[in-house]
Formats: structure tokens, sequence, C-alpha cells
């Protein structure tokens, strides 16, 4: 599968680090609970400590924010930091569930890192299934508010 088309913006060089500790099996899936603007600047600011590889906006624009060989710090948990993919889905309580062209660029890009990474689809997650700090996160329950919606999206890659 080809890649994607991709807009790069990056994230700051704060907020990831410029190796991988494990190799990359796994995706996390996320939604960001702001605009796509908002996702950016957070990424963008040292302060935050908080990035993804990737965020897939309303409109079916990709953008790439950490380099796929770099870690993003997306997941909670520092080892699943390390072999893993970030994706970020723009969507709030205002903005539910992805639109057409959002869940088309979604399974294309998870679709590409399947095949250039050889991950099982049972190392495609949600944020709440693998966070573990303690309290958790209901990420992304504005796009698959359970895991059977999330499991239903993941039948439909390629």
């Amino acid at each position: 599968m080809s890649r994607p088309d991709v807009k790069w913006i990056p994230a700051s060089s704060k907020n990831q680090n410029d190796y991988r500790e494990l190799a990359i099996n796994s995706i996390v899936c996320h939604n960001t609970e702001s605009s796509l603007q908002a996702a950016i600047a957070r990424f963008q600011d040292p302060e935050e400590q908080v990035s993804a590889h990737y965020i897939v906006a309303r409109d079916g624009t990709c953008i790439q924010m950490v380099l796929e060989d770099h870690t993003a710090w997306h997941a909670g948990d520092r080892a699943m930091n390390h072999r893993s993919i970030g994706i970020e889905h723009v969507a709030d309580k205002n903005n539910l569930g992805m639109t057409q062209e959002q869940q088309q660029c979604s399974l294309n890009l998870i679709g590409y890192l399947v095949d250039k990474y050889k991950i099982q689809k049972s190392h495609i997650y949600t944020h709440r299934t693998v966070d573990k700090i303690a309290g958790g996160t209901d990420c992304p329950k504005w796009i698959w508010p359970d895991e059977a919606s999330f499991e239903k999206f993941k039948e439909t890659i390629a």
C-alpha cells in the first residue's frame, strides 16, 4: 500500500524522543478533544510534553508532526510510546465520530502503516486500552465510544 499524502508540521523537539528503544509493532488511536489548530499548537508547545506522529483532520487532511523513527509521547505508557505510532483524529463533543473523508484518510494511513511495519490488527489499540496512568483515559470516546465500535472500524482496514 502506498503512503498517503501527508503535510509535515513538526511538533516541538521537546515533546518527543529522536530515537526509539523498541521496534514499531503497534498503532494507538486517539481523538484530539479539540480543533485541528489547537491540537497542532499543543504539540508545538514545549511545555505540554505531548505529541503524536499523525493527526487526521475532519476534511481528510493527514498531518505528520513526529517522524516515524522518533518516539511521540501519546500513550501514557513509556514502552508503548517507543513501540507504537500515535494517530490523533480531530473530534470533540461538538464534532462526534468521523467524517467520510477523515475515515478514508485514517483507513489509508493505518493500512499503509500496517503494511510497512507488519503490524497485526490485534496490535491496533485505542488510547484507553493502553493508558496505564492512574485514572486512565476514555480517549477516543468522541470517535469510538466503546471497544465494540473500534473493533468494527478495524474490520474495514485493508
